[in-house]
């Protein structure tokens, strides 16, 4: 029996990928989803979904032909961050260089904010994380999230006064605004938090 299938989907890839088996026999062949985001739909296999998919093809036999044995096929669908990984370091993997909060060139930018900023993780960047401006009530720190990193993220505003328990923080502590290129630039009004109160933003990978 004969599977043809994709191994790496990207984000940017089709995610109906037609089942095109062929069986010696010419009898049909029947696929299964085994594990992962997908299902099968005339005839073809749709990925709604990140993470690893594995598709079982099988073929009954008849009166002529004994069954086939089953062929298990894997594609991979990554998310919008792990394939920067992928591209950037061979893996996708929390270890080595490529761990999210890896900084292998050594500008105390991790990966994952490499990432956010669209600043290579392999090339020192100048570029901080925050900017400064402003001082007493209108102290604020400012940052701006790459277009290409959008669809990769989540970033929620938080604040603490321990730097333990954080909570999310109020609308008129934050302003949001896209730019000309498509760009998001956050700006944190920490100069009007209570005191003792500390500010971040929260940047996980989907």
């Amino acid at each position: 029996m004969i599977f043809s299938t994709i191994i790496a989907l990207g984000p940017d890839d089709n995610p109906t990928i037609p089942l095109e088996g062929e069986a010696d026999s010419g009898l049909r062949i029947d696929y299964e989803v085994v594990e992962g985001p997908a299902t099968i739909e005339d005839g073809q296999l749709v990925v709604n979904g990140y993470g690893t998919v594995i598709v079982r093809a099988s073929q009954a036999g008849n009166k002529l032909y004994k069954p086939s044995g089953n062929v298990e096929s894997t594609i991979k669908a990554y998310s919008p961050y792990n394939w920067w990984r992928l591209q950037n370091f061979g893996s996708d993997a929390e270890i080595g260089d490529s761990g999210s909060l890896k900084d292998p060139d050594k500008d105390s930018l991790d990966n994952i904010y490499e990432y956010f900023l669209g600043t290579s993780p392999k090339d020192f960047t100048a570029l901080p994380f925050f900017e400064t401006a402003g001082q007493d009530e209108d102290f604020y720190l400012e940052t701006r999230q790459s277009s290409g990193s959008l669809d990769g993220l989540t970033v929620v505003t938080e604040v603490s006064t321990d730097l333990s328990n954080w909570t999310e923080a109020e609308d008129d502590w934050v302003d949001i605004a896209e730019t000309e290129n498509g760009d998001v630039l956050y700006k944190l009004n920490a100069g009007m938090l209570p005191p003792h109160t500390f500010i971040r933003l929260r940047v996980n990978a989907l």
